[in-house]
């Protein structure tokens, strides 16, 4: 879904470490600066790439998470269910490959608990608490 609407952008086939960490280096502070469209395609290069790389599966999760919630702030336009899926969906791979961080937890009950996945949200949110003592 998502790498259609990029047009299939991937890494050159050449591609080594360093160039992975670019990728994923831009990524990140494209979304420190909360340029969402431009860190998904930072990511979404590498995910197209590397199928179950965590770190940009989690990166393209929070784009799209950020896309979603910039879209509900602005309240200009009215919300795209198939942009909520596909955060969803890129949020629930990013968590099932291991991103057990604060941002990908919350993002992630956040979704549960707007779309009453009770019992999902308090399972990974009982579990982030448990692994990390916050509460």
């Amino acid at each position: 879904m998502v790498e259609e609407t990029l047009g299939q952008q991937k890494l050159p086939a050449d591609f080594t470490e360093a160039v992975i960490e670019e990728a994923l280096s831009r990524g990140r502070q494209l979304l420190e600066e909360k340029r969402w469209i431009e860190a998904k395609v930072e990511f979404c290069k590498i995910t197209a790439t590397i199928g179950g790389h965590m770190e940009a599966q989690r990166g393209l999760a929070l784009a799209l998470d950020g896309q979603v919630n910039a879209m509900l702030d602005e309240g200009t336009e009215p919300l795209d269910e198939k942009r909520v899926q596909e955060a969803l969906a890129a949020l629930e791979e990013a968590y099932r490959l291991g991103a057990r961080d604060r941002d990908t937890v919350w993002s992630l009950g956040g979704f549960y608990f707007s779309t009453h996945r009770f019992e999902e949200e308090a399972r990974i949110l009982e579990a982030y608490a448990s692994e990390t003592g916050e509460a």
